[in-house]
């Protein structure tokens, strides 16, 4: 009779054991990374473009008034407005209105500056604070706003 053996195993060499883990723990640290520095782009975009809305309403705003002080006025409530709306807590906030054109069909301008802390994303966010800008022209109405030149 016979006897029937069953085909030799393959031998795995001692150094392979435990390299998977290994791997899905470096793989996963660094998805875990990305992730983050995704987060921290989009919110970086998110208050960029933010500010930049802030800048255009609060221009607006200031073309409609016909005097400096009542148009840097309406300009600060205006931007201050929008950036409450949109959530955005500024650590620090300014807003700068140049009113010397303001006539009818000349130009103001305004530019936002705000301050944000993005503390909660430490591990990949830079330190301190981030200053965000935006600076946007609007033309007086020819008919409605500015000092008549």
């Amino acid at each position: 009779m016979t006897r029937f053996t069953a085909p030799a195993r393959p031998r795995t060499r001692l150094g392979d054991a435990g390299y998977l883990a290994q791997e899905a723990a470096l793989v996963a640290g660094a998805l875990v990374l990305l992730i983050m520095l995704v987060v921290y782009a989009g919110r970086t975009s998110a208050m960029s473009g933010h500010v930049s809305s802030a800048a255009a309403e609060a221009a607006r705003a200031a073309s409609l008034h016909a005097s400096p002080a009542g148009a840097a006025a309406a300009a600060r409530q205006s931007a201050d407005a929008n950036l409450d709306r949109e959530n955005v807590n500024c650590d620090s906030f300014r807003v700068e209105v140049n009113t010397a054109n303001l006539a009818p069909g000349g130009s103001v301008s305004v530019t936002v500056h705000c301050w944000v802390s993005f503390s909660q994303l430490a591990p990949i966010a830079p330190g301190g604070q981030r200053h965000f800008e935006s600076r946007a022209t609007e033309t007086v109405d020819t008919y409605r706003g500015g000092t008549p030149g």
